[in-house]
This record gives C-alpha cells, sequence and structure tokens, in this order.
C-alpha cells in the first residue's frame, strides 16, 4: 500500500486551484493544459510538493498520511501503511 503526504484541509482541487491562479497554463506538444491539472497527472509528488509551497503550509504540522485505499488520513505514515 501507498500513503501519501497532502496539505490538511486543502482538497486536491484545491490544490489545483492555487497552482493554476499562480502557473496558468502550460503547453505539452500541441496542446494546453492547466498547471495544477497537468502536474498531479503527470508527477504526482511535485505536484504535492509545490502545492504545499503554495499554499503556504510546507510546515509539519499541517501535513497528514492518507491511505491510499480507503482515504483515510493518519498523523504519521506507518499507520497510513498498516490501514
Amino acid at each position: 500500500m501507498n500513503a501519501y503526504k497532502k496539505v490538511s484541509g486543502y482538497t486536491d482541487e484545491e490544490l489545483i486551484n492555487i497552482l493554476n491562479e499562480a502557473y496558468g497554463k502550460v503547453k505539452i506538444g500541441k496542446l494546453i493544459y492547466p498547471v495544477g491539472q497537468a502536474l498531479k497527472e503527470r508527477d504526482p509528488l511535485t505536484f504535492r510538493l509545490v502545492a504545499f509551497n503554495l499554499a503556504g503550509k510546507d510546515d509539519c504540522n499541517n501535513l497528514v498520511w492518507v491511505c491510499s485505499q480507503c482515504k483515510h488520513e493518519y498523523d504519521n505514515e506507518d499507520e497510513a501503511e498498516n490501514c
């Protein structure tokens, strides 16, 4: 199971909007995409790191671990991995 970190209190959609507001659109080949959505789909780890910083939530007190299967939030990685 792969647990992941997320900013407590923000949905992925809110983080996508934060990125879109900050960076606008990106051209990939001949197509143009909103940056937030393109980054989330192509590089989820970088999506979260950039979004954390833009949201001003880059200190560990605002992060939670999420079980990738049931989406339950935990305070530490071990609990999320063993959900």
